[in-house]
């Protein structure tokens, strides 16, 4: 659903075909971009809830879906283990899999991958050859990692019940607990 300031209801996406949906991103187009965990799916809807595109290909629990700048969809697939990068055709461009329930995959301005490795308790960031090249694994079960524009990375580290921000040293320059 999306709502105003004020509580009401401006766009609702009403359809069953998306059973938990685990996130859910505004297009540029208007589309909304939805990741059903349970239904094993990516969808995108147009403002009248068509469904215009749709993956539903070996996905197993995907739980992050972003449409990046090129229009291919980088899909965290959870207990797929795995981050992967499909063309509208859903035909797979890139693809990382050395990971255990991860999370929040998504491209950074450098053109790297940002992964929540939840179950390895760390974030890593994996270059378009599938090299990690940066990590941070002082971790309890993250949930999420995005660069700054500053080059620092924010982590939600969810089971230590704390936002950081994180330099590229991995320093922590600011956190937030109890959040």
């Amino acid at each position: 659903i999306e709502v105003d300031r004020l509580g009401r209801l401006v766009w609702a996406y009403l359809k069953s075909d998306v059973t938990y949906v685990h996130t859910a991103h505004r297009l540029k187009n208007g589309n909304t971009l939805m990741s059903a965990s349970f239904g094993n799916k990516v969808v995108e809807a147009d403002r009248d809830g068509n469904v215009v595109w749709m993956d539903s290909s070996n996905l197993s629990y995907p739980n992050e879906a972003v449409r990046l700048a090129n229009g291919n969809t980088l899909i965290t697939d959870r207990l797929g283990n795995r981050v992967t990068e499909f063309t509208p055709d859903l035909d797979p461009v890139w693809s990382y899999a050395d990971l255990m329930g991860p999370h929040g995959g998504n491209r950074a301005s450098n053109g790297n991958t940002l992964i929540a490795d939840s179950d390895n308790d760390r974030v890593i960031e994996v270059d378009a050859l599938g090299t990690v090249v940066w990590s941070y694994a002082h971790l309890h079960w993250p949930r999420s990692a995005i660069r700054l524009e500053n080059g620092h990375t924010l982590i939600a580290d969810t089971d230590a019940n704390r936002i950081i921000e994180v330099d590229s040293a991995g320093t922590i320059v600011w956190s937030a607990n109890g959040v």
